[in-house]
Formats: structure tokens, C-alpha cells, sequence
């Protein structure tokens, strides 16, 4: 999560945003490194967001609202910016006209903030939001055309083109070098290749 005050043209603004990180944030960095239009996959990767975004609100404000009957979440929008790599950072934002805004925390919104929290803790235990499986972001990030790959064994999103290791198979988040094992036998279906190895 961010939250910070921004100097703009037309005054000061506050933004809250949801960077994405562990999972999600991997499965997009891999496929715009994979991909051949990193610009056409920048636009794939912004449209599903934004979709997830969409699909995910009613069910966040519901949350809220049980407590709360007369509150509304605020709508997020998808953004990208680079980072200090080179690399498009993602994630949703809102901003806010310090004018339109009497406390701090009239700009934080609440299921803004629960969204944040759960793709922070982003893992197989949330199938009881079936959007927030990792396999079916994957899924869903391919439908839009995004060219991402995963990881034999552990299912983790790789990229043959990391920018650390040329010419090799990883994951920019990894500090390590991976490794490489194989052959894994399949039943019934020979020797199998190589399979990545992510280190611990």
C-alpha cells in the first residue's frame, strides 16, 4: 500500500495505491519480460487488473458494509509506472483533491485497503475467493494474450529471458541463480526435461 501527498498542476492531491507484490507482481513481470509487444502486454495486464479490480469490489464493500450499512468503496484504477529497474510497476490507485478532503483518513479507503491485504498474503488458502488463485490469475493473464510460463515443479512464474542471468531461466525477484534438475521421469512418458528449481 502507498499513501502519499502528490504536487500536481491543479493543486495537491493524496493517492492511495495497491502495488502489486509476491505472485501477481512475479506472473506480470514475467510475461512482459516474455513478451515480444511489451507494450501490447502492458495493455493486456491493465485491462485483466482492472477487470479483477471490478470483479472483486462488490464482495470487498459487502465486507465493509456489514458493519457499515451506508458505505460505498471507492473504484480503483489500474495503473503502470516504471521502476527503478526499467521494469512497469502495477498496481490500482485513487486520488484524492486535498481541497474535497477534511481528514487523512477520508483517503484511505477501507476496502482499497482490504484488497491490499489480501493479494499481500496471495497463496492457495484463498479458495474461497476463486479470483485470487494464483492459477487462475495465470489463467486469466493468458486469455488476455500475456505469454507467462510457470514452473514445472513449484508452479512459480519464470521468464527465459532474466535480466540478472542472460541466456538463462528464472525469475527477476530471485537473488539467486536457479538451478536446473532433471530428468523427472513422467508415467508412461519417458525422460521429461529439465525442470526449474527455484532456490530458498
Amino acid at each position: 500500500m502507498r499513501h502519499q501527498m502528490i504536487a500536481t498542476q491543479r493543486g495537491a492531491t493524496v493517492e492511495q495505491a495497491i502495488l502489486l507484490d509476491f505472485s501477481l507482481a512475479a506472473a506480470v513481470k514475467c510475461g512482459w519480460l516474455q513478451s515480444e509487444d511489451r507494450g501490447r502486454t502492458r495493455d493486456s495486464v491493465l485491462a485483466e487488473l482492472q477487470q479483477l479490480h471490478d470483479t472483486l469490489r462488490p464482495s470487498l464493500e459487502a465486507e465493509v458494509q456489514a458493519d457499515r450499512p451506508d458505505y460505498r468503496a471507492k473504484g480503483l484504477e489500474a495503473f503502470a509506472e516504471e521502476d527503478p529497474h526499467g521494469y512497469p510497476r502495477f498496481g490500482w490507485g485513487a486520488r484524492y483533491a486535498v481541497s474535497e478532503v477534511r481528514h487523512w483518513n477520508d483517503t484511505c479507503d477501507i476496502a482499497a485497503w482490504n484488497m491490499g491485504v489480501r493479494f499481500a498474503f496471495l497463496s492457495p488458502s484463498t479458495d474461497h475467493v476463486p479470483e485470487l488463485h494464483p492459477a487462475a490469475l495465470h489463467v486469466k493473464l493468458r486469455l488476455r494474450g500475456v505469454p507467462l510460463i510457470v514452473c514445472d515443479a513449484c508452479e512459480y512464474p519464470i521468464t527465459s529471458r532474466p535480466p540478472r542471468w542472460p541466456g538463462g531461466v528464472g525469475n527477476p525477484h530471485h537473488r539467486k541463480r536457479p538451478s536446473l534438475h532433471g530428468p523427472r521421469p513422467k508415467r508412461d512418458e519417458g525422460p521429461a526435461p529439465p525442470v526449474l528449481v527455484h532456490p530458498r
